[in-house]
């Protein structure tokens, strides 16, 4: 069965290859037969990629401890649920997966006929299978995932316990998707710039893209956080980590993108800027992949190093500068087909949140690669502390949550001050007196007030009220129209007319959800850290807790210990910690009791017999409203990319309409 991988891995690599040659030949021909060829090829890819990753997940199902992967990824003793996930828990097995995505989308791209841009599709399809190349060529002679041990071993090393939990499982694949996704608008982006055509069309096709791609992205992110919050008994769910942040500088990059994007289709600007925007944005997905595969910098969720920093940072190299002398010498058509008419405009604030952005990703950039660069300029290996990103991040973040309600009531082009001043009335009046009035309930609930918390709860509620007032003026205005339609209905029937605006608008809504839970538990966040005997009552925070003894029993070979705690009002919670064999450090298990104004945290730190126990209490007001925000965004995307309406692509497996026509005569190819 290696062998067979083996085998699928070198015949994909070859045919990724001949499909490179022969889908440009057709291009440049404009042969429709070596197009077939080529997209055939870029199917087959898909196919034989498919084929081994079901020929590793057979090995790992059945324990072939001959593999390496398998013995350092697998035990006998874990379940076959996580045997099969376990393919991502490794380095070589994850970089399968990752072609394994990508081979898939381009599958996808190659014979599905969109509405915009298919002419595009030669273009981009070789820019997909060269990146597909590359992941193949690593696969097949650097980090290979079928490689045999010298000697069978009896039993593998098992699975990480903090990895056996299922929002690890959930969270991979949601962020795989993410980031490999980003990679079919840079290859329109390149494509578009390949055959001179930088109208609208690009970027209607590539938004799209970006959106399918920024939505996976966010449901990782905050998956990942979520895992994070549960698993690791820390009581946050965000530490600046460097894995972390090479996941969020793409998501950054691409916000930024989706926005200016906006401002191109509707009025002919930032089309240099939108470029740059996707370049960056895929050039960062790369970044992130070699920083977390490389070994290069230290981080809990990094791979094991396997010598591939220089791999990818060629591939950064010639991407990158492959990427800016197509850009320079397409230059002439990156002219805007109009400047700016307003200092106060959408146009001008889509662009102040961009620059913002892209503020906020240099920043995190540096702070992520300050290690490296000291390790290399001053011989010793510097860090930056969580401040540092804290500092950066709460002013950009405080203006950018204003941007997103400002943005929905400025007009394009001149602004009309009166209609301004009249529609941001209500959201400022809101938003000042939710700010003032945290310093009256803030310190009596937390028994602290933070001058960050109320410029940026206020914030939040302009927001809110900003986007509200936007929806109840549309729907006032349909309803005049349909004085029969409920309120419900008319909502509905708005959306669904224009589900990328009104879509983009719930996402803001999330936005500023998700904002607020990250306020409350930034800044009102309180811990207690107690010795109990059985019996014994505490008072933490607005909750009584009575302890009543440890709880210990074991699974299998696994000894699992929990502090039993009443709270006042009944609820049961049983922080504990898991021994498993053969390794010295317990891993805490944590239990919540959630409500919608915040979270009780707690963790078992240390026992002692049956009737001691040293609990960590955390108390983490509005915390549920980042995933609840979370979801939000997620439902939001799906409305802007229309799901549940009309199919923008279908089936094709006939030539794009530029390899329909023949050159006229005389006309070079």
């Amino acid at each position: 069965m290696p062998t067979l991988g083996d085998v699928l891995l070198a015949a994909a690599l070859a045919l990724a290859v001949y499909g490179i040659v022969v889908t440009w030949l057709g291009v440049r021909r404009r042969d429709s037969r070596l197009w077939w060829s080529g997209q055939g090829a870029a199917v087959a890819v898909a196919i034989l990629v498919s084929g081994a990753v079901a020929t590793l997940e057979y090995l790992l199902v059945t324990s072939n401890f001959a593999v390496a992967d398998v013995a350092e990824e697998t035990s006998r003793g874990l379940s076959l649920f996580y045997k099969m996930t376990a393919l991502w828990a490794g380095n070589a097995g994850s970089l399968l997966f990752w072609v394994w995505i990508l081979s898939l989308y381009t599958a996808f791209i190659a014979v599905r006929r969109h509405r915009d841009g298919q002419a595009l599709v030669p273009y981009a399809l070789p820019v997909l299978l060269v990146v597909i190349t590359f992941f193949l060529g690593l696969e097949n002679f650097v980090v290979r995932p079928f490689a045999l041990l010298p000697a069978p071993a009896y039993d593998g090393g098992g699975l990480n316990p903090l990895l056996q939990n299922v929002w690890m499982v959930i969270h991979p694949p949601n962020l795989y998707l993410g980031l490999i996704g980003m990679t079919i608008p840079f290859a329109f982006a390149i494509g578009a710039l390949v055959k001179g055509q930088m109208d609208a069309t690009w970027v209607r096709m590539t938004r799209r893209w970006t959106l399918v791609a920024w939505m996976f992205l966010t449901a990782g992110l905050l998956l990942g956080g979520y895992w994070a919050y549960i698993e690791l008994g820390w009581g946050g769910y965000w530490a600046w980590d460097p894995v972390e942040n090479s996941a969020f500088m793409p998501w950054l990059a691409a916000t930024a993108f989706l926005h200016s994007s906006m401002v191109q289709e509707r009025r002919g600007m930032f089309k240099a800027w939108n470029v740059v925007l996707i370049v960056v944005t895929w050039l960062l997905t790369i970044l992130g992949t070699m920083l977390t595969r490389s070994g290069i910098l230290v981080s809990i969720h990094a791979f094991t190093g396997a010598g591939l920093a220089p791999y990818f940072g060629g591939l950064l190299a010639v991407a990158g500068v492959g990427s800016l002398a197509l850009i320079i010498k397409r230059r002439a058509l990156l002219v805007d087909d109009r400047k700016l008419e307003a200092a106060v405009s959408r146009e001008s604030s889509f662009l102040l949140n961009n620059f913002l952005l892209l503020a906020a990703t240099v920043a995190i950039l540096w702070g992520t690669m300050f290690p490296l660069v000291s390790r290399y300029l001053l011989g010793q290996t510097l860090t930056v502390s969580t401040g540092y990103f804290d500092a950066i991040m709460a002013p950009v973040g405080l203006v950018i949550l204003l941007l997103l309600g400002l943005g929905p009531l400025i007009a394009w082009g001149r602004v009309s001050w009166s209609n301004l001043v009249r529609h941001v009335t209500l959201p400022v009046i809101v938003g000042v007196a939710a700010g003032a009035s945290t310093t009256l309930w803030a310190p009596a609930l937390y028994g602290t007030n933070a001058y960050g918390a109320d410029l940026a709860l206020g914030g939040v509620a302009f927001t809110l009220t900003a986007v509200a007032s936007e929806f109840y003026r549309a729907v006032r205005a349909r309803r005049a129209l349909n004085p029969g339609q409920g309120i419900l209905g008319t909502l509905w029937a708005l959306i669904d007319h224009n589900r990328q605006r009104y879509g983009g608008y719930i996402i803001h809504i999330g936005t500023a959800l998700l904002i607020l839970g990250i306020v409350g538990s930034f800044y009102f966040t309180q811990k207690a850290t107690l010795d109990l005997t059985t019996g014994q009552r505490v008072r933490v925070g607005a909750y009584t807790v009575r302890y009543l003894g440890n709880r210990q029993h074991a699974s299998g070979e696994d000894i699992d210990v929990a502090a039993r705690l009443r709270l006042g009002g009944g609820a049961m919670v049983t922080p504990g910690q898991v021994i498993y064999p053969g390794d010295p450090q317990p891993v805490a298990r944590v239990a919540i009791h959630s409500t919608p104004v915040g979270d009780f945290y707690t963790v078992l730190t240390s026992w002692s017999g049956s009737n001691h126990a040293t609990v960590e209490f955390v108390l983490n007001p509005l915390i549920s409203w980042i995933w609840i925000g979370g979801m939000v965004m997620v439902l939001g995307t799906l409305l802007a990319l229309g799901v549940g309406g009309a199919p923008a692509t279908e089936w094709a497996w006939t030539p794009p309409p530029l390899l329909e026509e023949a050159p006229a005569a005389g006309e070079s190819p």
